[in-house]
C-alpha cells in the first residue's frame, strides 16, 4: 500500500476538550508522591502550553532538587500514576469531550484507505489513547509520536519521518505529511520538519491572530471547514 498523506493530529484543543474545571495541579501532586515521594505546590513554573508531558513534569519537579537522571529513572511510574488519577476522577464524569468537527474529519480520514493517520501530542501515549476512548473516539487512531519520548515539540516532531517508515514501511516526503493542531507550537512543529499545517481555532490557549502570524497552510474555526476537505482528500 503506498499512501498518498500522513494526517497528525494534535489532541488536546483539536480532537477533545476539557471538560469542567482543570485538575491537572491535583493529578501531578498526586502522581509525584507516589513515583518520586515529593510534595510538589509551586505551578508558576510549569512549561504548559507547547510543551510535552515529560517536559513539563521535569518543570514542576526540578526546584524539588532531584537529579534529571532520577527524574527520567521514574517517569513511566509518574505516568501510571497520573493515567491511575484519570481513571480514578473520570468514573464519576465526563472528563473529556469530543470537538465534533474534529472528530468527524478523524472517522471520514479513516475510511480513507490512502491515507496514513496518526496522532503527534504532548501526551505521554497511554493516557493520549485514555483521553481519545473518554471521549468516544476509540479505535480511530493506532499510532502516533508522544510526549514520553522527547523533551520539546520540536524534538518530537523531528521523530515523525523515522517512526512512520516502521510503522507504515513508507517513507514520507515532508510535503506529504500535515499536521492538525489549536497552537503555533503545533504549526512550528510543522514547518521544523517542512510539513504542511492546518490550525484551528478551537483550542483555548492563543488568539487567531496570533496562529495567523505564524503562516500555516491555513487557518480554520472548523476541521470541517471545506478548505480543509479540499486540501486533505
Amino acid at each position: 500500500m503506498d499512501y498518498k498523506k500522513l494526517i497528525l493530529f494534535d489532541i488536546d484543543g483539536t480532537l477533545i476538550r476539557h471538560v469542567g474545571e482543570s485538575d491537572f495541579a491535583s493529578r501531578v501532586q498526586y502522581a509525584a508522591k507516589r513515583a518520586y515521594n515529593v510534595q510538589v505546590s509551586d505551578f508558576d513554573v510549569a512549561h504548559f502550553h507547547g510543551s510535552v508531558d515529560r517536559d513539563t513534569a521535569w518543570s514542576i519537579l526540578s526546584p524539588s532538587g532531584m537529579t534529571y537522571d532520577a527524574f527520567v529513572d521514574k517517569f513511566d511510574d509518574f505516568s501510571k500514576a497520573m493515567y491511575e488519577y484519570l481513571i480514578s476522577k473520570a468514573k464519576n464524569k465526563t472528563l473529556y469531550q469530543e470537538i465534533d468537527d474534529a472528530g468527524k474529519l478523524a472517522k471520514l480520514l479513516k475510511k480513507k484507505t490512502d491515507i496514513a493517520l496518526g496522532l503527534l501530542t504532548g501526551n505521554v501515549e497511554k493516557i493520549a489513547y485514555w483521553k481519545l476512548s473518554h471521549a468516544g473516539l476509540k479505535d480511530i487512531f493506532s499510532w502516533g509520536v508522544f510526549g514520553d519520548t522527547a523533551n520539546d515539540r520540536i524534538e518530537l516532531a523531528k521523530t515523525v519521518s523515522h517512526e512512520a517508515f516502521v510503522n507504515f514501511k513508507q517513507l514520507f516526503r515532508p510535503g506529504e505529511i500535515y499536521i492538525l493542531g489549536d497552537t503555533i507550537y503545533d504549526v512550528r512543529c510543522a514547518k521544523s520538519i517542512g510539513a504542511r499545517s492546518i490550525a484551528v481555532t478551537t483550542g483555548h490557549h492563543g488568539t487567531r491572530e496570533e496562529l495567523v502570524a505564524e503562516r500555516p497552510d491555513l487557518v480554520v474555526d472548523s476541521l470541517m471547514d471545506e478548505k480543509v476537505i479540499h486540501m486533505l482528500f
